[in-house]
């Protein structure tokens, strides 16, 4: 049995082949910054929302936090030397 030595590309989880469409990585920085504006917004709303006392609002801040974690996942591919 062998040890690696680093040259293994680590595997993606199967949430984000689900959630990011193949061509988000032609232009990974672009779709990054898109999916972390988009996650930014639907926090504020979702912010806004609970404090009006709906509480589905907590909803869109799981939702934007799934989205913040996608454009990390993708902007961190890019620096990575991809």
């Amino acid at each position: 049995m062998y040890a690696s030595n680093g040259n293994i590309t680590p595997s993606q989880p199967s949430i984000i082949s689900f959630l990011v469409r193949p061509g988000a990585y032609r232009h990974p920085k672009a779709w990054g910054g898109v999916s972390m504006a988009a996650g930014l917004w639907l926090f504020v709303l979702g912010v806004i929302l609970c404090s009006y006392g709906f509480w589905w609002g907590t909803l869109l801040i799981l939702v934007a936090a799934l989205e913040i974690w996608v454009a990390c996942r993708l902007l961190r591919s890019t620096s990575s030397g991809n």
